[in-house]
């Protein structure tokens, strides 16, 4: 919403606000008696297990953002349906992990959702579906890193994941900020444009960060108790809201019969999954 209802096209810049804002929180209700939030102290060889995630992450949440500057919401939601397809690869291939024919089936019909929506779409940037399909491929192994690093860091939760993530990736976005010239360009755009300092802009400054952070913990906790598949799977519900709300936000997207069609057919093939043998997790390989 910032990037569009705004025209705040400063990726690197929202990506900054969100780590400082997630590691900030986390530090502070850390410290604070009886908040349940634990932050467990991890020597440098542990680190080193959470850097890939971290450097993952960085790269995930600014191609995901560089994406929606240029494709817009429910385009950008129904094409993002596509990851399930990179997951189910990855758990093939990494995991040994053997798909019920059932479930396969309906990522494919997931997929075909994606695809008649694009196809209808009005807005067509070549440029902004390249970067949505490699944000699709960065969210899978961003997701099966999640899964190693919890699992050989003994003591690592959720919450000291998404810490030491945007911790060791703050270095990393602020260096690309700086170099690209984009920090300079977005300090510019806020002293020279009068819409970017009102509180509104400030609420959903904040609204973004919040959010960020909300999904982030979401993610990592639902695939650290179930698998990446998963994750992928229950995020297509999201969707549901985002596009419709992407729909309203913006004017120039032409709700057609058949972008509406794709973009709702997320939840079907979703339940279809979840109601597969075995659920979206799959079965191990014998």
């Amino acid at each position: 919403m910032t990037l569009t209802a705004f025209h705040f096209r400063y990726p690197q810049s929202l990506m900054l606000l969100q780590s400082v804002f997630a590691t900030t929180c986390l530090f502070v209700l850390s410290r604070v008696r009886g908040s349940g939030v634990v932050v467990p102290s991890l020597r440098r060889r542990e680190l080193a297990k959470i850097l890939p995630s971290s450097l993952l992450f960085v790269a995930n949440v600014s191609v995901g953002l560089a994406a929606l500057s240029l494709v817009n919401i429910p385009m950008f939601s129904a094409l993002r349906r596509l990851t399930v397809l990179f997951v189910l690869g990855s758990e093939r291939l990494l995991l040994r992990k053997r798909h019920p024919r059932r479930l396969v089936v309906a990522v494919l019909f997931l997929t075909a959702g994606a695809v008649v929506s694009a196809a209808s779409d009005v807005t067509f940037s070549a440029l902004g579906y390249v970067l949505v399909m490699l944000n699709n491929a960065l969210t899978a192994c961003y997701l099966a890193s999640i899964k190693r690093a919890m699992r050989d860091v003994p003591g690592l939760n959720p919450l000291g994941l998404l810490y030491y993530s945007a911790l060791l990736g703050m270095p990393l976005v602020l260096a690309l900020s700086v170099g690209s010239g984009e920090a300079a360009a977005a300090v510019a755009a806020m002293q020279g444009r009068e819409e970017l300092r009102t509180g509104a802009f400030g609420w959903a400054l904040a609204a973004t960060a919040a959010s960020a952070f909300f999904v982030n913990y979401s993610t990592a906790l639902c695939t650290h108790v179930t698998s990446p598949l998963t994750t992928s799977v229950a995020a297509q519900l999201k969707n549901v809201l985002q596009t419709l709300l992407g729909f309203w936000s913006w004017g120039k997207a032409a709700m057609l019969a058949r972008s509406g069609g794709g973009a709702t057919s997320g939840p079907v093939g979703s339940v279809v999954l979840a109601m597969g043998p075995g659920g979206a997790g799959g079965r191990p390989h014998a």
